[in-house]
């Protein structure tokens, strides 16, 4: 079944007010009124002047984080710390010192040791940026520290650094999202 909308404001069309389209097809053809409800579609709505545009489906994609991940640090497919720091150490040569080194995907299963990275594995990685890495599972992640990072956020969160070390002092501090 064909569909007309005219006395549309279709702004990425130059010189067009209407559109024909079909569930089945998409969008047919767009145009003015008169040509439009020439091709006698089943259906008519008229829009009273308001902007029409293609819907987006988002398939649960979450399109702004899929979107910021492209200038992050991708650590899916990481099977070490070693090469997590080897990782990191390669995106701090790109930025200046201080920068953040913003990176997610890590699993701590997949590591060959079998344990989460330390604020002194990043530390040694990266000395003078702030590193935060997120874990691969998205819903229950909570991000890793070096020790700059902790500095800033506890800047941040006005809180003292030393409330932001973990109780043995090695692993990273863990912050619930």
């Amino acid at each position: 079944m064909e569909i007309a909308i005219v006395n549309a404001n279709i702004p990425w069309q130059i010189n067009a007010d209407a559109l024909l389209f079909s569930f089945e097809k998409g969008i047919i053809e767009t145009g003015s009124s008169n040509r439009i409800l020439g091709r006698k579609p089943a259906k008519m709505i008229d829009a009273e002047g308001r902007i029409v545009i293609p819907g987006l489906v988002d398939a649960h994609m979450h399109l702004y984080s899929t979107a910021l991940s492209f200038g992050r640090l991708d650590l899916r497919e990481v099977e070490s710390i070693e090469e997590l720091k080897e990782k990191v150490k390669e995106a701090t040569s790109k930025v200046p010192p201080g920068a953040w080194i913003i990176g997610r995907g890590w699993d701590q299963e997949k590591f060959r040791e079998k344990r989460y990275p330390t604020r002194f594995d990043l530390d040694e990685a990266s000395p003078e940026n702030p590193v935060v890495l997120v874990q691969d599972m998205w819903t229950c992640s909570r991000p890793e520290y070096n020790g700059y990072g902790k500095a800033r956020v506890s800047l941040a969160c006005k809180r003292a650094p030393q409330q932001l070390v973990s109780k043995r002092g090695r692993q990273a501090h863990r912050f619930d999202l």
